[in-house]
């Protein structure tokens, strides 16, 4: 996948992509304890929901 403006997060996402797979399929469960933005701004992939 293409990260726009993250050019480096290529490299990173391919070496840890089983890694965030399995973190990804329980952000459901982390939902509602309040642990994905963490998570996301951990993994810097997605946009921050609140800045």
């Amino acid at each position: 996948m293409e990260y726009a403006g993250c050019g480096w997060m290529r490299q990173y996402s391919e070496h840890s992509s089983q890694a965030f797979q399995i973190q990804a399929h329980h952000i459901g469960d982390a939902a509602d304890l309040g642990v994905v933005p963490n998570i996301i701004t951990r993994h810097s992939l997605f946009m921050p929901i609140h800045t």
